[in-house]
């Protein structure tokens, strides 16, 4: 039996290759395998999107997927794969077979590993495609952006200069900017349940609690997305992060808020991109 991989190869080696029209294809192989073929959906004509496959899952996933094979090395070549997977699972100073070898490697001893998932390039885009191409510290910025969301509602109802000084002072410029450009925009709620003023005289819980706030904004805005999306997406993350990630995604979109929220995350990667021009 053609395991999924072999049937995804299969079907770009006919989308590059193949160009007959479907009845020409059908009566060339069994009725099982022209429907089977049929039912794989992308249409994309690159082969090597298979071939690479291992190279490219070993370059999306963040190194602490990795605790288990990792500790499994001595110290002086874990720290060098730990190096290697910051890189982006790749060493300039070795050849492209050892390259390879090593994303191998960690692919056959990794619990993470999944041969159902699609490759990278075959993945249907969504408005939260671009996420997948973001660094890991961009994704953290984009997380807590999100609370700010949150924040600037609360904000709006804080009459105490020195509660509204001590948030803002907790804030980076980024955030500070992206609060305002919010508290200009018409309000649409009503008195907020007080959160964030509680917490200004303490700045690592006040950090906590905007970032886990943004985390649970980011899982609504996933909620009904496919598996192997969420599957690059979560292994984007850090596992605690992800874990917990993975807790407030539903499996159905959220009505009336899903949508709102990833319009939400849209509105923030303008932002941060008109400020890098």
């Amino acid at each position: 039996m053609i395991q999924s991989r072999e049937w995804i190869f299969l079907k770009l080696l006919l989308n590059t290759y193949f160009s007959a029209k479907q009845d020409v294809l059908k009566s060339l192989v069994p009725d099982d395998v022209f429907e089977k073929i049929l039912s794989l959906p992308f249409s994309q004509k690159n082969p090597k999107l298979a071939l690479s496959f291992v190279q490219e899952w070993c370059k999306n996933i963040h190194t602490s997927w990795f605790e288990d094979v990792l500790q499994t090395f001595s110290e002086p070549f874990q720290k060098y794969m730990e190096n290697f997977l910051a890189k982006g699972a790749q060493d300039e100073n070795l050849s492209k077979p050892i390259n390879q070898f090593l994303c191998k490697y960690l692919y056959d001893h990794s619990k993470e590993k999944d041969l159902n998932i699609l490759p990278r390039g075959l993945l249907t885009e969504n408005p939260l495609s671009p996420l997948l191409d973001c660094s890991k510290k961009q994704l953290f910025e984009i997380v807590d952006l999100l609370a700010i969301f949150d924040l600037a509602e609360e904000v709006r109802y804080i009459v105490d200069k020195k509660i509204l000084q001590g948030i803002l002072q907790l804030l980076n410029e980024d955030q500070q900017k992206f609060l305002r450009s919010l508290l200009r925009a018409k309000s649409k709620l009503h008195m907020p349940q007080a959160f964030f003023q509680h917490l200004y005289s303490d700045e690592k819980k006040f950090l906590k609690a905007l970032h886990k706030k943004g985390l649970q904004r980011l899982g609504c805005a996933l909620s009904g997305y496919d598996q192997d999306f969420l599957w690059y997406f979560l292994h984007k993350l850090d596992v605690p992060r992800a874990r917990y990630l993975e807790t407030t995604i539903h499996s159905e979109a959220v009505p009336n808020t899903t949508h709102m929220i990833q319009l939400q995350i849209i509105q923030i990667l303008q932002f941060l991109k008109s400020g890098s021009q």
